[in-house]
């Protein structure tokens, strides 16, 4: 996830009684900015115990614990922070941030809108609320955002305008926003015969492959590694040049539940679109809170 980065304020230590107090949040950034996380975490939780309304102690708090793949602590550390300050807008950015990644969309949405409320010119806030208009094809309010960003100094939000402001944006992309289901036919995804069928999206090409891997996990809930090893086995479509689309071949870099590192091959086209859901094996973030199971695949 992109633009998450530790708030770095050094609180000076107080003096009590003539000794002077241990500052755990200043032990807890130096902890965090040289990624040794659980001993942040600690410090953060001992600082908090002095103080329990210190947001900043929360906040990196909660970074801490997405760095350590722990995205539902830290939205419950991110909740405490905006509780202890309710203005703090950073909390309510990177919370919507979070809940995006959960899947959470409408969640991340209303956070984002809170930020305008607090500040109506955070520039970054325009950026990401129009990237994820763009991405859920709000097309028009993802155009006046990005447009937004631009004017506030976001370089960055001119290259997704191309898509938001175009007049050839209500092409028939198809997203993946979702995962939840998880197939029990061994072989899908792992045979070039029964591929994952992602579709094409806003970006073209293989984009929507990155978007499906991105939000695969092992199950300790990490993040998967993925490298395309090339392409093979045909399969007729309707899409594809000459009637005939080949599979691209992913390897998959993961733990196992020994905590092991593992390495499978996936096979996703991007010619055909099928509801996508997830391979034996693998979770995602949305799918450990409903583990629905997909019988019909």
């Amino acid at each position: 996830m992109k633009y998450i980065a530790l708030i770095v304020i050094l609180f000076l230590g107080q003096q009590i009684s003539g000794q002077e107090q241990v500052d755990y949040y200043q032990i807890g950034m130096i902890h965090a900015g040289e990624g040794e996380y659980k001993l942040a975490i600690k410090n953060f939780i001992e600082e908090l115990e002095q103080e329990p309304e210190n947001h900043l102690a929360w906040y990196n708090k909660a970074l801490c614990e997405y760095f350590l793949y722990n995205i539902d602590k830290a939205i419950l550390d991110l909740d405490s922070a905006i509780e202890s300050n309710s203005e703090y807008s950073e909390a309510y950015l990177n919370r919507a941030l979070l809940k995006a990644e959960m899947t959470d969309y409408e969640g991340a949405l209303i956070d984002l809108n809170t930020c305008l409320d607090i500040d109506e010119n955070f520039n970054e806030v325009y950026l990401h609320r129009g990237v994820l208009n763009e991405y859920l094809m709000h097309y028009d309010q993802a155009c006046k955002d990005l447009s937004k960003a631009v004017e506030l100094g976001i370089e960055e939000a001119k290259r997704f305008i191309e898509i938001s402001c175009s007049p050839e944006r209500e092409a028939n992309y198809a997203n993946v926003l979702k995962l939840t289901r998880i197939s029990q036919d061994t072989t899908y995804g792992y045979s070039g015969d029964n591929p994952i069928k992602v579709g094409t999206g806003l970006r073209g090409g293989p984009s929507n492959q990155r978007e499906y891997l991105n939000l695969l996990r092992d199950s300790h809930g990490n993040s998967v590694g993925y490298e395309r090893k090339g392409s093979c086995c045909h399969y007729a479509s309707e899409n594809a040049i000459f009637g005939s689309a080949a599979t691209d071949i992913y390897e998959i870099t993961f733990l196992n539940k020994d905590g092991l590192e593992e390495k499978v091959l996936l096979h996703i086209s991007f010619y055909d679109y099928e509801e996508p859901i997830i391979p034996i094996g693998f979770q995602t973030i949305k799918a450990m809170n409903t583990q629905k199971i997909d019988k019909g695949k």
